[in-house]
């Protein structure tokens, strides 16, 4: 797994929506997370490959693009 993250410093005076973290990572078959629950909304983008995110007892396939 090759993961590269870069945080963002907190600007308190841009405290409505700002940016947290950004960043790529290349996950190995089968990888998740959890079950969690974060403090923050997590955008992702795919750009190779496909998945499956699970929300509860949906199924969300994912794919390029």
């Amino acid at each position: 797994m090759s993961q590269i993250m870069v945080y963002v410093p907190y600007n308190s005076l841009a405290n409505d929506l700002y940016l947290h973290n950004y960043g790529q990572e290349l996950c190995m078959p089968n990888h998740f997370y959890g079950p969690a629950i974060r403090e923050y909304y997590l955008l992702h983008y795919i750009k190779k490959g496909k998945g499956v995110f699970k929300l509860g007892t949906r199924n969300l396939h994912v794919k390029r693009g």
